[in-house]
């Protein structure tokens, strides 16, 4: 009896000896305090540039955003915006989005293919940036790329809704940074420090495993820009078609201070505008 009683005694103390050496190690490694966790999936590449093969062409690629609803906009306070107000309940169904914005190999193989005429792009694109942000494209071209994307792959490519973007971006999460919250500028390509774009994907990604979110380029979405768009704004896939003069614009830049990098902020541009501060990112829908 008493052996048996000593045989227990050792083996309960080895057990209470291997919590304590188990808990001491979980306390000693470095604690992740995001708000989000990112994917963990390794950005697909073709040779040295970015991007999936869809027969003979380079193209963007994309992660499934499942259907999901979430609470666009801002709560009502004197220091939001008010095209950011009132806070809304937005449901989405599933799509497609990017993972990076579209890069300059991708576009360029679309400029090359179709001749299509972007001086502009043409003109400020450098060798050695093929896997930067393709810049200096207006709504106009933007929308050219995805009919042409489209013919060739045989999917439904178009820009994101600004929904969509938002709820990709940050928006399931309730935070208000890509990366969560506070606000770490380290984290992004924001502020004018680099005084341009950077190359894709150079951030952490998101909780959805999608990169440059904030900061980078400004990002073309499909909606016509209303003020008073969230004040009438459906709940089920909302999106603005009423003509008017500007498109919207989100993310922030890589010359954006940081009240403009928010998820939440809206921006908006002239559709044919083609400055170095603004990109894209496709989706694809059913």
């Amino acid at each position: 009896m008493s052996f048996r009683l000593n045989q227990f005694t050792r083996i309960f103390t080895f057990l209470i000896l291997l919590t304590y050496i188990f808990s001491f190690s979980a306390c000693s490694k470095p604690v992740d305090n995001r708000m989000v966790t990112p994917l963990e999936k390794p950005l697909e590449k073709v040779a040295s540039n970015f991007g999936i093969k869809s027969g003979e062409y380079l193209t963007p690629e994309t992660i499934t955003i499942p259907a999901g609803k979430f609470m666009m906009g801002s709560e009502l306070g004197e220091e939001t915006p008010k095209e950011e107000q009132p806070k809304h309940a937005v449901s989405l169904t599933r799509f497609e989005i990017g993972r990076l914005e579209v890069t300059n190999a991708q576009y360029g193989e679309f400029i090359k293919v179709t001749s299509y005429k972007n001086e502009k792009w043409t003109e400020n694109f450098a060798s050695g940036t093929e896997n930067f942000p393709a810049t200096t494209v207006s709504w106009q071209d933007a929308e050219a790329y995805c009919k042409w994307l489209s013919e060739v792959t045989k999917k439904n490519y178009r820009l994101p809704t600004e929904a969509e973007w938002e709820y990709a971006a940050g928006g399931a999460q309730g935070v208000e940074y890509s990366w969560g919250n506070p606000w770490k500028p380290k984290l992004a390509n924001v502020g004018g420090e680099q005084k341009s774009t950077t190359y894709v994907g150079s951030s952490s990604p998101n909780a959805f495993g999608l990169y440059d979110m904030t900061g980078n380029v400004w990002e073309w979405c499909q909606d016509f820009y209303d003020p008073e768009f969230y004040q009438k704004s459906t709940e089920n896939s909302p999106q603005n078609t009423k003509e008017e003069k500007s498109k919207i614009q989100r993310g922030g830049a890589w010359n954006s201070p940081e009240k403009y990098a928010r998820i939440k902020f809206r921006s908006r541009n002239s559709p044919d505008s083609r400055v170095l501060t603004t990109g894209f990112r496709v989706v694809i829908v059913p």
